[in-house]
């Protein structure tokens, strides 16, 4: 069941378009895999949402900097008592839309979108308990002097990527943290 947003009332991060939809499949095929959705719980594992104010308004402009695309999109902030940080974005395509369509198959979906996110030569590592496909990278970003490791993994109903912030992270730690990281913010779509 679908876990309730974060703070209650006030979500954290914002949703810019649900669209689920699609007739049910037919009785002779097979049974379609199973619809997950996305949220931004307070915490996921070790990791705690950054509720501040200014950690709202950065959710709502990265939502909004992605624009209409057919998808609920959400965007969040973390931190760990342990030290660094982690953006998480998000994506729940409505099935009938190009990257629905693309998520049939997750690896190639998640290398293209990853490529056009401008993270190079992603390295594929096991995806977990939830299936698909999962690959990270070190990335750098203008004006950033942390070490950056970018981490995305598709399925056939979500999309996410989350961007770590922690110093010496290796690609196969960061793959483990996004699979925890992962079956936190995963839910069962409604």
């Amino acid at each position: 069941a679908p876990r309730a947003a974060a703070g209650g009332a006030a979500a954290p991060a914002v949703g810019v378009l649900v669209v689920v939809g699609g007739d049910p499949a037919p009785a002779d095929r097979a049974e379609p895999p199973p619809r997950h959705s996305l949220d931004t719980p307070r915490t996921a594992g070790g990791w705690t949402l950054d509720r501040t104010p200014a950690g709202r308004a950065r959710a709502a402009e990265q939502v909004a900097a992605v624009g209409d695309i057919g998808a609920l999109v959400v965007f969040a902030e973390y931190a760990r008592a342990a030290g660094g940080a982690l953006a998480f974005l998000g994506l729940v395509p409505d099935p009938d839309s190009e990257l629905g369509r693309e998520l049939a198959r997750p690896r190639t979906a998640l290398a293209g979108y990853l490529a056009s996110a401008g993270v190079p030569r992603p390295t594929f590592a096991d995806a977990g308990a939830l299936g698909g496909a999962l690959a990270c990278a070190a990335v750098t970003a203008p004006r950033v002097t942390d070490q950056l490791t970018s981490c995305g993994w598709a399925d056939a109903t979500t999309l996410g990527v989350v961007t770590y912030a922690i110093e010496g992270l290796s690609l196969p730690a960061a793959a483990e943290l996004t699979r925890d990281f992962r079956q936190h913010v995963t839910v069962d779509a409604p």
